[in-house]
């Protein structure tokens, strides 16, 4: 399982076709990071995204690369 960084960068004028370029995107691999930046310039704006997901496709995680709060859910409450 190997770990990939893509860049993202969504103009603040709207722009859709690299929104949905996104979109599609996150919804086709398992993140484990997304870093958002504001960048503003004299003459333009953006928003840079960073993000870290898995390469192959790979749908699972394993319990000690999930989230703290996956994990947390996955267990029984002791009390």
């Amino acid at each position: 399982m190997t770990i990939q960084f893509k860049i993202f960068r969504l103009p603040s004028n709207n722009n859709s076709e690299e929104e949905a370029a996104l979109n599609k995107f996150l919804r086709s691999v398992t993140q484990l990071t997304v870093h958002r930046d504001f960048i503003a310039t004299n003459y333009h704006s953006y928003t840079v995204f960073t993000v870290e997901y898995f390469e192959n496709g790979e749908k699972r995680f394993s319990r000690s690369l999930a989230p703290a709060w996956k994990r947390h859910c996955a267990t029984p409450a002791t009390v």
